[in-house]
């Protein structure tokens, strides 16, 4: 109970709270403390910010908002209240609000923050201004917002997110190549997995040669290389430098797929037999490579391969299918797994997945329903890939057939009530221009917000209880949540 005749200890008790993640409870003191303040009061400010992000963070994004037009009406320069409306706008999807409280938040320099815990809201206000310029297609604010994000680095996940948001708004890849070649706020090794993933292989290329750093970016050089079909350079490459699979044994998977990719179909035999290493890599690899020059169709005995084995097959079979051999990979599943067809596809779908490969995932999950014995798992991999790739219809309708395959589970309940959240705002937010005069619909769309917000907090509350360290938590990771800039 909140004691009314000791105001100090109830507010240290909040923060008390705050800080051991009791959200629910720390509000509730909060609430109570701001009705017995005066508005100038010595830590008056701080309570409002305080109260505002508590109630951020339990997803009461319409309590916020009030709470933080309040501290506003007192404190018009608080650049901190102004950094959680526009972060609450911009989990709505409206981004206009969203800049302009952004931009506000960055023009006002000082900040009340003189503790620890003071998260430089200046700074992270240009990341957010960035994607949300990205979104709109103006690449060229988009970069120079960017540039200004210098005091901390954004991750690679963040910056992929920006990138493929560039692209998505129907921005020239090379000009992405160019401008990511000229920002500051990328690391040349992280600017080299950018390249990467934008598909400008020539460019990556250009940007490991002129780092003059081959043999450091080995993998990055190979996987360019690979891509674009020059399998002889790949392979002389580590013929010529094979200390290298000594430190690295993916290198004996890339050697092998080279040599298997060309046409006519060459062995890596010789290679492999005259290693002298004894590694699971050159087992798994020459049982590959009989395979596939011997062209056998018959299933092999696969109980007496070690996990390790099946392991390596499965990873090299992965790479072999996003460089555009999928009939190849999937005989080389059926053959190693004993398994048919479908089977493969779900197989290699459930690898795919592990590895964040998620439209390829989506790809094959989908090939794999037509199974007798389908599982929650399955529905529920396809249902996050889906979500991933930004298609939040398919995604409810995979997340309902989990629920109606395991219905005791409490974990899919939530996601289906999120992804719906979702696909609900994402039509919403499509109209936006006829929303803006509209507060009755401006409402509903905060309702769903919370909504969302809100399953998906109880998802990670159940998550450690139940799925702790399995398939379930390869979505949580903490990042910033940017689905809404997806629609």
């Amino acid at each position: 109970m909140v004691n009314s005749n000791n105001t100090t200890g109830d507010y240290e008790h909040a923060r008390s709270l705050y800080s051991q993640g009791d959200y629910e409870q720390a509000q509730q003191y909060y609430a109570v403390i701001l009705t017995r303040i005066r508005p100038r009061d010595e830590h008056a400010l701080q309570l409002y910010w305080e109260y505002s992000l508590c109630l951020y963070k339990l997803g009461e994004f319409a309590k916020a908002l009030s709470a933080i037009e309040e501290g506003l009406s007192y404190y018009p320069d608080c650049r901190e209240l102004f950094y959680i409306r526009a972060k609450i706008n911009y989990q709505m999807g409206l981004l206009s609000h969203s800049r302009a409280s952004f931009l506000k938040c960055i023009s006002i320099k000082k900040s009340f923050l003189n503790y620890p815990e003071d998260i430089d809201e200046n700074n992270r206000a240009y990341w957010y201004l960035a994607l949300i310029s990205a979104h709109e297609g103006k690449s060229e604010e988009a970069f120079n917002f960017l540039k200004l994000f210098t005091k901390e680095k954004p991750s690679l996940y963040s910056l992929k997110a920006f990138c493929l948001l560039l692209l998505q708004s129907g921005f020239d890849k090379a000009l992405l190549a160019e401008s990511l070649l000229t920002s500051n706020a990328i690391n040349e090794p992280g600017l080299v997995q950018l390249l990467l993933i934008i598909e400008e292989y020539e460019v990556c290329l250009d940007l490991i040669n002129r780092l003059n750093e081959k043999y450091q970016l080995y993998l990055e050089w190979i996987q360019c290389q690979l891509h674009l079909g020059r399998y002889d350079e790949v392979q002389n490459m580590i013929e010529n430098k094979d200390s290298l699979i000594t430190i690295d044994k993916n290198l004996i998977i890339y050697y092998c797929i080279s040599k298997w990719l060309q046409l006519p179909r060459q062995s890596a035999g010789r290679l492999l037999a005259g290693s002298g290493y004894n590694s699971p890599y050159i087992h798994a690899c020459l049982l590959m490579d009989e395979f596939i020059m011997n062209n056998t169709r018959e299933s092999m005995d696969t109980t007496k391969l070690r996990n390790e084995i099946k392991s390596i097959i499965m990873k090299s079979s992965l790479e072999l299918f996003s460089l555009g051999a999928s009939a190849l990979a999937l005989d080389i599943i059926q053959h190693f797994y004993s398994c048919d067809r479908i089977e493969a596809y779900r197989q290699l779908g459930k690898k795919a997945f592990e590895q964040d490969c998620f439209c390829e995932a989506k790809i094959l999950l989908e090939r794999s329903l037509f199974q007798a014995n389908e599982q929650a798992e399955d529905y529920y991999r396809l249902g996050l890939a889906s979500s991933k790739s930004g298609f939040h219809k398919q995604a409810t309708e995979y997340f309902l057939q989990a629920v109606v395959l395991h219905p005791e589970n409490q974990f899919y309940p939530c996601l289906v009530i999120e992804s719906l959240a979702i696909h609900a705002m994402a039509m919403l937010v499509q109209k936006l221009d006829s929303l803006i005069d509209n507060p009755q619909m401006i409402n509903e769309l905060l309702r769903l917000c919370t909504l969302k917000y809100k399953s998906k907090r109880l998802r990670q509350l159940l998550l450690p209880q139940e799925h702790n360290g399995d398939i379930y938590s390869i979505d949580h990771r903490g990042e910033e949540d940017v689905w809404n800039l997806n629609v």
